[in-house]
């Protein structure tokens, strides 16, 4: 029998207590130091100590981390109704207004149930046959033995093939001002405000956890002249678009991303997005939906220059894919014949989750794993750190893409791997994301790798989303010179 409520708060608080965790001071003030300097590390720790679900409380902000597979599909699917999307979200708000990322209930399932049209496989596969050419013209610009930043021209790339399948090629927008406007505001809606002004969420109760942001994007600092200015360009952008499309009719939508948008309707009352739904898609799209295809090739990147005999595979699994098909153009049908480059890629994201922590909150007091979770308390799951559970993966610290291969993944958990989330909000443009990336890799594939000119051990920024640090300089090495093939390699 499923609870309500008002019975599930009764029998929790009657019943269960609270799950183990740090209670002394000395305890809660390491909290507040380590967890911004390695999440992660204190994560593991917490665990060790503790167990798989462990209750902090720093000021008066109640947090329950949660390594409990169980548990975790209880959050995000079984008793998903309550719980919302927890803090963090706060910020992207500010970005994105209620898209399917950040919105809740109601409004959320009928958003999602218009959206879904856009993103059904002959609709991805429409778009993204699209941009071939422009990644194949990107990546013959490289020059041999030029320095670049992986994490900008991955960057520039996503957001470029967004760009295109989202609002059309011929789109009368600046690119470069483009990229400069959504990276600064990202970079604002970022966690990585003021100490002392989120020494505010720590001590002053608010509704949603986010008083410092909000007090923070209302004073009158540099950043945040700057972080509004973006917000407003990428704004007026996008509400011209949509305005110069409504202008057109129904029939000249548009056959990209935002045409598919704009024609969805509601089959059993007929609506359609108004004008600022369409706005909080797009932008959606435009902002988390870049960002996180990019990170996600950087990290790929990274590993196909540590980890050299499973690149070998990929590489050569490529070549003879582009021997066999010529200098035919690339087709979305032809990534299914390349499994190598896909598990190398999935192996990427377990290691690398673009998303590396997932955040709810409790909306009444709830039970987890025979543990009480009380009204308010955020919960915080981290794929990064259930992906390096070595009860689930086995030496997950080993790079091994072969864990992606079919009869692997049948023997694990449902919500073991969680890169796009999972349950009802799983990200519904996750299988547009891997073709993407999969096109993109595998044109660039056939013309470069890059070897690295970091030194020391690359280190993880764990903002928005998990970055390398100092964003991967490297040198273009052209393999479609004969002295660069992949025998080379070995």
């Amino acid at each position: 029998m499923t609870l309500n409520v008002a019975q599930t708060q009764t029998s929790t608080q009657k019943v269960l207590s609270l799950p183990p965790g740090p209670q002394s001071l000395q305890d809660v003030l390491r909290l507040v130091r380590d967890r911004k300097r390695s999440p992660i590390a204190l994560y593991q720790r917490l665990q060790q100590q503790y167990g798989d679900i462990v209750y902090l409380k720093i000021g008066r902000i109640e947090t329950v981390l949660l390594n409990d597979l169980d548990a975790i599909q209880s959050v995000l699917q079984t008793q998903a109704k309550f719980y919302h999307k927890g803090p963090g979200y706060e910020r992207l708000r500010t970005l994105i207004g209620q898209g399917l990322l950040t919105s809740e209930g109601d409004f959320w399932r009928k958003q999602r149930k218009l959206a879904a049209p856009a993103f059904h496989a002959k609709q991805i596969a429409h778009a993204l046959s699209q941009i071939a050419p422009f990644i194949e013209e990107k990546v013959k610009s490289w020059k041999h033995g030029s320095p670049v930043s992986i994490t900008r021209e991955m960057n520039a790339i996503a957001l470029e093939i967004v760009r295109r399948t989202l609002l059309g090629a011929q789109v009368d927008m600046d690119s470069e001002e483009v990229r400069k406007a959504v990276a600064e505001a990202l970079k604002f809606a970022d966690e990585s405000g003021s100490n002392w002004l989120r020494m505010l969420d720590l001590l002053i109760p608010s509704h949603d956890g986010n008083l410092a942001f909000r007090v923070e994007r209302n004073l009158p600092l540099p950043k945040v002249y700057r972080f509004k200015k973006s917000l407003t360009h990428l704004t007026r952008i996008v509400n011209e678009m949509i305005r110069s499309r409504r202008e057109k009719g129904l029939e000249n939508y548009g056959d990209d991303l935002l045409g598919a948008f704009m024609a969805a309707h509601d089959e059993e009352d007929g609506s359609v997005m108004n004008d600022q739904q369409l706005r909080d898609e797009v932008m959606t799209m435009l902002l988390a939906g870049h960002e996180t295809t990019a990170t996600a090739l950087t990290w790929t990147w990274l590993m196909l220059h540590q980890q050299r005999n499973e690149a070998l595979k990929v590489y050569q699994e490529v070549d003879q894919f582009w021997k066999d098909q010529g200098d035919r153009p690339l087709e979305l049908e032809d990534l299914g014949r390349l499994p190598v480059t896909l598990h190398f890629f999935e192996e990427t994201l377990r290691f690398y989750p673009p998303f590396w922590r997932i955040t709810r909150t409790a909306l009444c007091d709830q039970s987890l794993g025979g543990f009480k979770i009380p009204n308010g308390a955020t919960i915080l799951i981290s794929p990064q750190f259930s992906h390096q559970d070595p009860r689930v993966w086995g030496d997950p610290h080993r790079f091994r893409p072969a864990r992606f291969e079919s009869h692997e993944k049948s023997t694990r958990h449902k919500f073991a791997f969680l890169s796009f989330g999972g349950g009802h909000r799983a990200c519904i443009g996750s299988n547009f994301a891997v073709m993407e990336a999969l096109l993109i890799l595998v044109t660039a594939l056939r013309h470069v790798r890059f070897e690295l000119t970091q030194t020391g051990e690359i280190q993880t920024e764990a903002t928005i989303t998990l970055k390398p640090k100092g964003g991967l300089p490297a040198k273009v090495i052209r393999r479609d010179y004969s002295s660069q093939k992949v025998e080379q390699l070995k």
